[in-house]
Order: structure tokens, then sequence, then C-alpha cells
């Protein structure tokens, strides 16, 4: 199977909470702060995806990247999710400056991939799933969903 044109891949990340999360720094520096750290992230994310790539923030401190046209087999378009994955994470994780204040955030990424008979619905909910199941993990890091068909 191959995954082709019309297929697509679609990574959730969601910020972590805790001690180095994006909550502490709305509680602690205030929204505008909290809106400059989301800046700074969709910033940081935009220079991890092609310029083909869909980057879209769907909520709160919540960012889906679609990425389509994987035109090469499962298993070398896992690698390359997997790849843009760990992109994310090392480009969110580096700390930043805000309101004077150093702080460092990282995130959660759950990855579905599908082939083009995949609704993004069904993508997004697994890709959803996966990032929870990160999430869980309590660590910077990303979980493969399984195959959406």
């Amino acid at each position: 199977m191959t995954y082709r044109s019309n297929s697509s891949q679609i990574t959730r990340l969601k910020q972590a909470n805790g001690k180095f999360g994006f909550k502490p720094i709305n509680d602690h520096l205030g929204h505008e702060a909290g809106d400059l750290a989301l800046i700074e992230i969709a910033r940081r994310l935009s220079s991890v995806v092609r310029e083909a790539d869909t980057l879209a923030r769907v909520g709160g401190d919540e960012f889906v990247i679609v990425i389509s046209d994987l035109d090469t087999t499962k298993d070398v378009a896992q690698a390359a999710a997997c790849v843009v994955a760990s992109k994310c994470i090392e480009a969110v994780s580096a700390p930043m400056t805000i309101k004077n204040e150093v702080r460092s955030v990282g995130i959660s990424i759950g990855i579905a991939m599908g082939t083009g008979a995949s609704s993004f619905d069904d993508l997004l909910s697994a890709a959803d799933t996966a990032m929870y199941r990160a999430k869980q993990k309590e660590k910077a890091q990303y979980v493969l969903a399984d195959e959406v068909s």
C-alpha cells in the first residue's frame, strides 16, 4: 500500500500541563503572556513543517499539523511522521523569554496516518486519542495511532 496524493498524516499537539506547561505561563504571567507564548510556539512549529502542509491552532493550546502527499510506503511515511514529531518537540521545548522570564513548555503529540480512504474526522479522532496516550506518559513525546482506514 502506498500513501499517495490524497493521503494525510494528522499530527495533533497539546502543550503539556504541569511545571513546564502552558497553564503556569497563563496563571503566573497573565493571558497576554500566554498569547505571546502561543504565537512563539506557532512560529516554531511553522519552521518545522513544509510550506505545503497545514498548521492550525484548533483551540486553547492545541495545534494540528496536516502533512499530505506522502508518496511512499507505510513504513517510510511513519518514519517521516516520527521525524516531524521529534522536530516539533525539539523546537517547542527550547526555552523562550516571555515578559522577561525564561519559560519552557513541553508538548504531547498524537499521530494518525491514513490512506486516501481515511476521513479527516477519523484521522483527527485517532490523533487525538494517541495524543492523550502520549500525555499520560508525562514527558514530551509522541504516540502513533493505529492505522485509520
